[in-house]
């Protein structure tokens, strides 16, 4: 009888180890086509980077170069032909609206005006360069200390479905700024997974003086009683909040906000405006190809956009604002009653999420290349879920998000749905998170 025991278990113990072999085997094919899949992808990024104008990076240098090199509005500032060509935004063809289309702090508006003046033509290849390498810095943080099988299953994921995704192209394309954001949030992660509280909240504080809706990561911090994670994270934001007063006076946040408010007022459809295409010129601050542009569809998902357009609804800033306290106040009291459970992977999953909620509600566009966020949430989500949930239905909503994504080009309007269902595979995932893993993965 023993014997046969015997038999029976070393035969269920070769059909597991044969089964782990198998799918070991497939993650390997995986991660060599994830990768191939993912050099094609960064190729055709810095191709384009070459050949197109870059056209959200900028708005951003004309902006800094208005800001280092003269004492006008470089959020109102409109390019003429007796300026110099330095200061050409091309993309700027809305007329019959009192700002351009510089949209960032004073604070971001600083930190590029230190490298303004580098040549555009090499400047955009530098800057998507570094997009690049900040995305596989950011995922190398969040995976530091992950189980060797979870690590395997996570990369591909990642490559396959983000980083050679429609929306990270159209982030490269446009040069945007949101994968410095998530380079941020992700090296604050690691370094209070490594204890290094002060410099984590220090790392939070330049986010959120870089992007103030990342304020609301400090919920979090107050629901656990943290008071003096929230006094360090606020003092640093409002230090690094000032920098850019010290040379130009409180005046540039009084343009900021006076520039914000108008841009709310354009994306609720409350001021009329016209268009036109100019400069009629080849070349353009030393670069000929500087109008030409993927044309990649841009897809408005945000909260405000959607009732204004389906409904005809027009919320404003405060409105907003107090819908999103009340959709927040069932998280944070799940939260709460659940405190005890909460390590540092869920607390920073939660503060994510409490930011990934509030980039719907925000006055302004939500366009596709905000999905560069995914990359935060998607990995800890996969580094941390107990098992049922990596089989269960919130994979299916993550899979059909992805999928929806790959589709634009037969509804751009699928885009819109894909957002949403990420968001829910977010908040369902958490809640798993919260109830089953806990303090025993702390």
């Amino acid at each position: 009888m023993s014997i046969m025991k015997k038999n029976s278990i070393t035969e269920i113990l070769k059909k597991d180890l044969t089964e782990i072999d198998k799918r070991y085997h497939i993650l390997k094919i995986l991660l060599v086509f994830s990768v191939i899949i993912l050099l094609f992808s960064f190729f055709t990024d810095i191709k384009n980077s070459m050949n197109d104008g870059i056209m959200d990076l900028r708005n951003r240098t004309v902006g800094a170069r208005i800001y280092k090199h003269t004492a006008l509005n470089p959020y109102t500032f409109k390019w003429n032909e007796k300026t110099d060509e330095k200061y050409v935004d091309p993309f700027d063809f809305v007329f019959g609206f009192k700002a351009n289309r510089v949209t960032i702090t004073p604070f971001v508006l600083w930190i590029h005006s230190l490298f303004c003046d580098v040549p555009y033509s090499i400047q955009r290849i530098i800057w998507n360069v570094l997009m690049i390498i900040l995305s596989l810095v950011s995922l190398f943080l969040l995976l530091k200390n992950t189980d060797k099988s979870r690590k395997n299953f996570i990369i591909p994921i990642t490559f396959l479905f983000v980083f050679a995704s429609y929306f990270y192209r159209l982030h490269i394309d446009k040069g945007q700024i949101y994968i410095l954001y998530v380079f941020l949030f992700s090296l604050s992660y690691f370094l209070y997974k490594r204890k290094k509280i002060f410099l984590s909240e220090v790392v939070l504080a330049l986010l959120i003086a870089m992007r103030p809706s990342f304020l609301i990561v400090v919920i979090p911090f107050l629901l656990m009683k943290k008071i003096k994670a929230v006094f360090i994270v606020t003092v640093f934001a409002v230090l690094f909040a000032f920098v850019p007063v010290i040379g130009h006076g409180i005046g540039i946040y009084k343009q900021y906000f006076a520039a914000m408010h108008r841009h709310t007022l354009l994306h609720l459809s409350k001021i009329k405006v016209s268009s036109k295409n100019y400069p009629k010129k080849k070349v353009i601050d030393g670069v000929e190809n500087m109008m030409n542009d993927k044309n990649y569809p841009l897809k408005d998902s945000s909260v405000q956009w959607l009732f204004t357009r389906y409904l005809h609804i027009k919320f404003g800033s405060k409105i907003l604002l107090i819908f999103l306290m009340i959709i927040l106040v069932p998280f944070a009291f799940v939260f709460y009653k659940n405190v005890n459970k909460v390590n540092d992977d869920i607390l920073f999953l939660s503060m994510f999420l409490f930011s990934l909620i509030a980039d719907f509600f925000l006055p302004a566009a939500r366009l596709s290349y905000n999905n560069v966020f995914w990359i935060f949430p998607l990995v800890i989500i996969l580094k941390i879920a107990p098992d049922k949930l990596l089989y269960g239905f919130p994979i299916l909503i993550l899979l059909v998000s992805f999928v929806l994504n790959l589709l634009y080009y037969v509804s751009d309007n699928l885009l819109v749905v894909s957002d949403y269902l990420f968001l829910i595979f977010v908040i369902i995932s958490f809640l798993i998170i919260l109830k089953h893993n806990g303090i025993d993965n702390a």
